[in-house]
């Protein structure tokens, strides 16, 4: 029994070691194409797509290049070396992405060199290639107008029973033909607007507001529908909006009461880690006035007012949206809770009708960050209105820098970027502060809407002590609607450490 083991044993090694020693075999034949994306002859390709191509094996990058041309003229859009880290070879798929978007509505083709793509084999067999401009190419997406915003927003609560409905979209648009409608649930009709013919509509370059003929009711729901192509591309007819075709796409239901009521807090009530420099406002369902009364911060632990001030004061500040920003003259401490109480009838609307006012400890409170470590040198910005999205505001947009320690630290650049706007000529004004006798103030003119303007080269040796603040100012001359963002980049007085700082998207609106 043991001899016939040890020969069972001797068999399966040599079965083994015939097997170790046999040559693989060698693929010959070339990779084949088996999709591409987007799919040859395909319309409304996003202008900033991915481009990919599948074969039938897996793939590795190999030489030459990749050419996206006009369709209808055989330009040369943008070619892209092989090699380039824009180019992937993933699994069995090649993926490039251009280096700029494409254009609007136009038709492209795409062609690749012989053995710019390979297979994983040991002879590497090179895909042929693509040169005929029939096997891939596609259509991009028109310019369409699209919503940024909506007033009062999508599943908002506590509107105001006197709101106007605003749509706000990234460009320039007209009224088409169709109509917004108003609706009550489930499908009655409250009012139905021509946009073709009726003078309740108003367009303000990129912002279509309806003005309602009549006062929405209390404690009810609405929702908007809008047709497609009730809107449309100011400079080009063609690209109409989609509109809002259900009940989801705009809805909101008004308050309980004609009073004014909050609908937003910030810090919102409850927040933790709320950054000390941070900008505390309250936002009610209509516009509100100052009338009569105090704002008073409570520092929760001590059950001791910190701060407090007249609503006439100039540390409170209102806008027609129904805003109300309060201006601390201090940072906040670290680490601490507080809360915020506001009188009754601080706060009327233009009718009289007031603000019941917070009277508790519980209703709007918040408690701040822990104090970073003194190796953690942290820098922060601090903007008036929003802090993500969209803010309407008619003012100067504020920041404030401050770093953890007592030292001094430097503007080395500030770029401010509108990405919507107007071609009219404006003026941009950017003002640091360093205390109140001294200021230094930029000025530029620009007359691109989509251009980016950079201070560096004034400010890079301007040096600021901690606390310092300054705003962003566009002059009177500004155009009528414009969305940007501006950045700050601050760093130590030594200019050992550098942080870029993201300010928050901004609307003007004139």
């Amino acid at each position: 029994m043991l001899n016939q083991i040890k020969i069972f044993l001797f068999i399966v090694a040599l079965t083994l070691l015939s097997c170790g020693t046999e040559t693989m075999p060698i693929e010959t034949s070339s990779p084949k194409m088996k999709s591409l994306f987007p799919p040859t002859g395909s319309i409304n390709a996003p202008v900033d797509t991915a481009l990919s191509i599948t074969m039938n094996t897996w793939t590795r990058k190999g030489t030459g290049t990749l050419g996206i041309y006009y369709y209808d003229t055989d330009v040369l859009f943008e070619s892209l070396d092989v090699a380039d880290t824009l180019v992937k070879a993933i699994g069995t798929a090649l993926e490039f992405k251009p280096f700029k978007n494409l254009d609007y509505y136009t038709k492209y083709y795409i062609k690749i060199d012989k053995g710019a793509i390979t297979d994983i084999t040991r002879n590497q067999n090179l895909f042929d290639g693509i040169n005929d401009k029939s096997i891939w190419n596609f259509t991009t997406t028109r310019n369409l107008p699209k919503l940024r915003g909506l007033q009062p927003a999508n599943m908002q609560s506590n509107v105001s029973v006197e709101s106007e409905l605003t749509m706000i979209f990234n460009k320039s648009v007209k009224t088409g033909t169709g109509f917004i409608t108003l609706y009550k649930p489930p499908l009655i009709v409250i009012e139905r607007h021509d946009v073709a013919s009726d003078n309740a509509i108003s367009i303000q370059d990129s912002i279509v507001t309806l003005k309602l003929n009549k006062k929405l009711s209390l404690n009810t729901k609405y929702y908007v529908i809008v047709d497609s192509a009730a809107i449309i591309d100011k400079n080009n007819t063609d690209n109409t909006y989609a509109g809002i075709t259900d009940s989801t796409g705009w809805y909101f239901s008004t308050a309980e009461t004609d009073d004014p009521v909050v609908t937003e807090f910030k810090p919102a009530n409850k927040a933790q880690t709320v950054a000390a420099n941070t900008p505390i406002s309250i936002k009610f369902n209509k516009k509100v006035n100052p009338a009569v009364g105090n704002i008073e911060l409570y520092e929760k632990s001590i059950n001791a007012i910190t701060f407090t001030t007249s609503v006439v004061s100039e540390s409170v500040i209102t806008d027609e949206t129904g805003l109300v920003a309060i201006k601390l003259p201090y940072n906040l401490k670290f680490g601490t809770s507080y809360f915020i109480k506001i009188d009754s009838a601080a706060f009327v609307d233009d009718g009289g009708k007031a603000f019941a006012g917070i009277r508790d400890s519980i209703s709007w409170s918040f408690t701040t960050e822990p104090k970073p470590t003194s190796d953690q040198n942290t820098f922060y910005t601090v903007m008036s209105g929003e802090e993500q999205g969209t803010v309407i505001m008619t003012g100067n947009q504020y920041i404030t820098l401050t770093t953890s320690d007592s030292g001094a630290f430097s503007i080395k650049t500030v770029n401010v970027k509108y990405f919507q706007g107007t071609s009219q000529m404006y003026n941009i004004n950017i003002t640091f502060i360093t205390d109140s006798t001294q200021q230094n103030t930029f000025q530029f003119e620009n007359a691109d809407g989509r251009a980016t303007i950079s201070v560096e080269n004034l400010l890079k040796k301007v040096t600021y002590n901690t606390g310092a603040k300054g705003f962003l100012n566009i002059s009177k001359n500004y155009p009528d609607y414009v969305i940007g963002y501006f950045t700050v980049t601050v760093c130590e007085a030594n200019a050992a450490k550098c942080v870029t700082l993201t300010g928050s998207q901004f609307t003007v609106v004139k």
